[in-house]
């Protein structure tokens, strides 16, 4: 349980560096500071990065991470393999 959320969290990690980018870079006019909309903002980007990163999880994150440890095990495999000395008594 602990490996999958902690994939989902670098996943928030990385997504929710770009998103807070693209949304300070979207706004046109400036801002004023109230408590409301500091508590809005932040809650809003928890859920709209938690829901990308989900999808980004499944469809990225994992199917690399199988194919790394495939590729791995194919080269441990094959460098035991060789360097294999049987003796017999």
């Amino acid at each position: 349980m602990f490996k999958v959320l902690g994939r989902l969290a670098y996943s928030v990690l990385l997504i929710h560096f770009g998103f807070q980018t693209a949304m300070l870079a979207a706004g046109k006019n400036p801002t004023y500071f109230s408590n409301f909309m500091c508590i809005f903002n932040a809650l809003s980007d928890i859920a709209i990065t938690t829901a990308v990163a989900i999808p980004f999880t499944l469809f990225f994150e994992y199917p690399a991470i199988g194919l790394v440890t495939t590729l791995l095990q194919n080269k441990a495999g094959m460098t035991q393999k060789t360097n294999r000395i049987d003796v017999k008594p």
